[in-house]
């Protein structure tokens, strides 16, 4: 859902929540949840995040993200952190960047590097 400001025009914030499938180290994982706020102002929209990915064994490894987008190109460049999670993934810590490309039909495309580490 979108909100204008009203300040100046194209001046908006946005509030979403989805589902998206997760591939980590080369493994599919069950599909993760995230929440985020987008502020959309001129030709740029900076967005922040969390998405929870729930692993194979029902296990959750928790991530926090900071995107900044350029709608005019449909590229998206993220830095993103673990912080987190349950069971095996409790004390689960890494970090990384993705570049996205938003697609015509709302859906969006991910290339994401990093690493991840937690206890065993």
């Amino acid at each position: 859902k979108t909100f204008d400001v009203g300040d100046l025009p194209g001046h908006s914030f946005g509030v979403a929540q989805g589902n998206c499938d997760a591939i980590l180290a080369g493994e599919v994982q069950k599909p993760g949840v995230y929440t985020e706020v987008q502020e959309i102002w001129k030709s740029i929209f900076k967005t922040r995040g969390r998405m929870i990915v729930t692993m194979d064994n029902g296990d959750k490894l928790y991530h926090s993200y900071e995107a900044v987008g350029d709608p005019a190109k449909n590229t998206v460049a993220e830095k993103w952190k673990v912080t987190g999670g349950t069971g095996k993934y409790k004390s689960a810590q890494g970090s990384g960047t993705c570049t996205g490309k938003l697609n015509d039909d709302g859906s969006s495309d991910w290339d994401c590097t990093g690493t991840t580490t937690s206890t065993k």
